[in-house]
């Protein structure tokens, strides 16, 4: 007899079982299948889970790997510190609601300089479920610290990477909305959504409308590199929906790696939907009375922040932040009354060659009236290079009611201005009973060197009347004139309306 030699077809069987993914991660050591923590254990209610003691090892490691599902249940407050917590692809956090009237606690998870990650023993292929924080679309998320909601807190150079929604409280078709998010000085890394908070409108108090209590402060939504599945490309760092209102204080949304993905895959920093949304600046050194200094940035994605809704009653409020090689910096579709100011704008300088794809804009305004857009600057990035089709404000169909977009600086753009479909009414210019605004009006805006085209009426109408020519030294020269600043230029045109469009009175140098 012959006994037929170990791996004779060639085969390595051990590195075949150990080199495939799946079946690696079923080989691992996990510290624990499902958790529930519980009353029992160190703290009762509440509890700190530290490398030092925690429910999982009494070695004193800092790593704890999960395979399925960690519970917080109502009633208990779990702080976990200075921790790293390695999760199974298929596995999530869950920080449940009360589902107890006569319990009003729902469960708090506080991430203190804590990491929750998937495992990567078993190579970087994975993401994982992230953490779901239940709550009662029905219920008050106040008082803040007892309620029935789930209460999700990151904070302290905490992270959430790798995930496919890194914190939600999304629960389809269950009422369990309501879920609060809050984070200060975190970090959300390199997944497919960061935050997703939808269907809450928090009750009034004494009549009075209550805003979500779910806030973001001096975070960063981070995404660097392709995704762990390059299947699932970045989608939006915060996605709301109907979620009542929610602010964010000067926050970082940010494509590290824009080279790696087409200019409108990029993911967006904020999709907000139906929804109120103030965009403002923090302070970076928190104190009672302090003048924010520290802006929310938006640098390298298809859109800074993306706001539609069907509702004339919500708006969007973007003040004193930085907008950095978008395609989109600030998109506004379908709303009433949003506020755009003070901001920086510095607009994608498209790699695209289709003329009829790459016209970038720092503001995009479809089908919106009621609107306030001044104090902003607007420049193409990368100031040296030849301009491409950037635009600083766009704005498409905003009806016949009377706009004003004002006091704004251009700079180094192909065009200041862009006005195109409904944006006034087709009026008898010669009646004198047709002086008053109507439709779309330019004013006092600042048009500086470098610009192809500073107001270009490419589709429709806007108002015919821009302003009205008076000399300098009249007592109402500062209502009068629409005080546009046009630097003419060789080769540039100010003014440019469309074959067929409106005729309009502007004066060219009101001072």
């Amino acid at each position: 007899r012959y006994t037929l030699p170990d791996q004779i077809d060639g085969e390595d069987y051990a590195a075949h079982f150990n080199n495939n993914p799946v079946c690696c991660l079923t080989g691992l050591a996990y510290n624990a299948n499902n958790y529930t923590a519980t009353t029992s254990w160190t703290g009762g209610a509440n509890q700190i889970w530290s490398p030092i003691l925690n429910p999982f090892n009494t070695s004193g490691l800092s790593e704890v790997h999960v395979y399925g599902t960690l519970t917080i249940p109502a009633g208990i407050n779990v702080t976990i510190s200075n921790m790293i917590f390695y999760f199974h692809p298929d596995a999530k956090v869950v920080v449940e609601r009360s589902d107890n009237p006569a319990l009003p606690n729902g469960a708090r998870l506080n991430l203190n300089n804590t990491v929750l990650t998937v495992i990567n023993d078993c190579g970087s292929s994975f993401m994982w479920q992230g953490v779901n924080v239940e709550g009662w679309s029905t219920q008050p998320q106040l008082p803040i610290n007892n309620s029935r909601q789930g209460y999700l807190y990151v904070y302290n150079n905490s992270r959430i990477e790798h995930a496919i929604v890194a914190a939600d409280t999304y629960f389809a078709g269950t009422g369990n909305s309501g879920g609060i998010v809050r984070t200060n000085n975190a970090t959300f890394f390199n997944n497919r959504i960061d935050v997703r908070i939808t269907n809450y409108t928090h009750p009034p108090s004494a009549g009075v409308p209550v805003e979500n209590q779910s806030t973001f402060m001096n975070t960063s939504f981070i995404t660097n590199g392709i995704h762990n599945d390059p299947s699932l490309p970045p989608l939006s760092h915060a996605f709301l929906l109907n979620a009542g209102g929610i602010k964010f204080t000067g926050c970082t949304f940010e494509n590290q790696t824009p080279n790696l993905y087409a200019e409108l895959n990029r993911g967006r920093g904020i999709h907000n939907v139906n929804n109120k949304l103030t965009v403002i600046p923090g302070c970076s050194i928190p104190t009672v009375g302090c003048i924010p200094n520290d802006p929310c940035i938006f640098k390298d994605l298809a859109s800074g922040v993306y706001s539609n809704s069907g509702s004339t009653l919500i708006s969007t409020f973007v003040e004193g932040n930085q907008f950095i090689n978008n395609f989109y910096g600030v998109y506004l579709g379908g709303l009433t009354g949003s506020s755009v100011q003070r901001n920086q704008f510095e607009v994608l300088n498209s790699q695209n060659p289709n003329i009829l794809y790459n016209q970038t804009a720092g503001v995009f305004l479809n089908a919106c009236t009621g609107y306030i857009i001044t104090e902003n600057s607007f420049t193409q990035t990368d100031g040296a290079t030849a301009l491409t089709n950037s635009r600083g404000v766009v704005v498409q169909n905003s009806g016949e009611s009377h706009n004003e977009i004002y006091k704004n600086t251009f700079d180094n753009i192909l065009v200041g201005g862009q006005s195109q479909s409904i944006n006034g009414v087709n009026i008898d210019v010669t009646n004198p009973n047709n002086a008053e605004p109507v439709g779309l009006q330019w004013l006092c805006n600042d048009f500086q060197e470098n610009i192809d085209v500073d107001l270009y009426v490419s589709s429709g109408r806007i108002d015919y009347q821009q302003g009205y020519y008076v000399v300098p030294s009249h007592p109402q020269a500062h209502f009068k004139g629409a005080r546009n600043l046009f630097l003419q230029e060789s080769g540039d045109y100010e003014i440019v309306m469309a074959p067929e469009r409106n005729q309009l009175s502007i004066p060219i140098t009101q001072i």
